[in-house]
């Protein structure tokens, strides 16, 4: 039976190329999310570890957020917060910090209705110094709340620090217009690759090209679909930033040709797809395998 095979040669390059990325966390797992201080929803989507128990966040953001200050020594690991009418002291990697001077734990919960430590310890993630959620509402007093915009749900580690850009348009008939929507929102190399690497890397190592076809609005050649499913690895973005390339195209359907394209990619069997055009939001869809990529060609309306 015919499958979608992983173009190892091509995948084989870029692992040489590139060191390997280290996990640096002991959280579980990380999710992006839109993180609201005071009222107030920050530009920026923001990592949040999830570890067994509770949710972590970033410090840094959410006091900047408030006008706080927040200084860091870097020689003791520690920040040092300076409110109206406290000084906080935060130091990595401990359950306890200091409020005016004196110890006090970082988070608590319940038992038999009374509030009692812990045991959670801040953290340092990928250089960034991440405190349980709860203890920037008990302790710091702020106001804070998470808005989940895009789970990292699919079986593909990527960097830590790294959020799943989200697509807000949705294409036109101009592939010049659609090329510079793909630049500004999911950060294609002059609108046609994505590479992995980021927008200034060599281009040579884009993964995802988006080209034009005879009748169609785009032909989409894919050189890897993930890089290491062992590790983190920035390679393993491309099929995030694949699932909003489909949805760019195919607002309403755009997860079928996904689950398509992943279960192929997966070793799973998808001959009847093969070479064989099928309809999703009104556009035919033809997947095209070839000595060292995947085509999808997906048609005008």
């Amino acid at each position: 039976m015919k499958k979608i095979k992983i173009v190892a040669s091509c995948l084989s390059a870029i692992l040489l190329m590139s060191a390997s990325i280290q996990t640096s966390s002991a959280a579980e797992t990380k999710n992006a999310y839109k993180i609201e201080v005071n009222g107030k929803t920050l530009n920026q989507q923001m990592v949040v570890a999830e570890g067994a128990d509770s949710l972590s966040v970033p410090i840094a953001p959410i006091v900047k957020a408030t006008g706080d200050s927040l200084k860091w020594n870097n020689n003791t690991q520690t920040a040092i917060i300076r409110q109206k009418d406290a000084v906080i002291e935060i130091l990595a990697n401990k359950s306890t910090i200091k409020l005016n001077g004196k110890s006090v734990p970082l988070a608590t919960k319940t038992m038999n209705n009374v509030s009692v430590p812990s045991g959670e310890k801040s953290s340092i993630i990928d250089g960034k110094l991440y405190v349980p959620i709860d203890t920037t509402k008990t302790v710091l007093g702020y106001n804070v709340k998470l808005i989940e915009t895009n789970k990292l749900n699919l079986p593909y580690a990527v960097p830590s620090d790294w959020v799943v850009p989200q697509v807000k348009s949705t294409a036109t008939d101009d592939f010049q217009k659609n090329r510079k929507i793909l630049e500004e929102e999911l950060g294609f190399q002059e609108g046609i690759w994505y590479n992995p690497y980021g927008q200034d890397a060599y281009k040579g190592l884009g993964r995802v090209r988006v080209g034009l076809a005879d009748g169609a609005i785009a032909n989409i050649d894919f050189l890897a679909w993930y890089g290491d499913k062992n590790q983190e690895h920035v390679s393993n973005t491309i099929p995030y930033v694949s699932r909003e390339l489909f949805r760019f195209y195919l607002p309403t359907e755009y997860t079928k040709l996904f689950a398509i394209m992943d279960d192929g990619y997966s070793g799973k069997d998808i001959s009847k797809y093969i070479d064989k055009p099928f309809t999703l939001d009104g556009r035919k869809i033809t997947i095209t395998e070839n000595q060292k990529n995947v085509t999808v060609t997906i048609s005008k309306k």
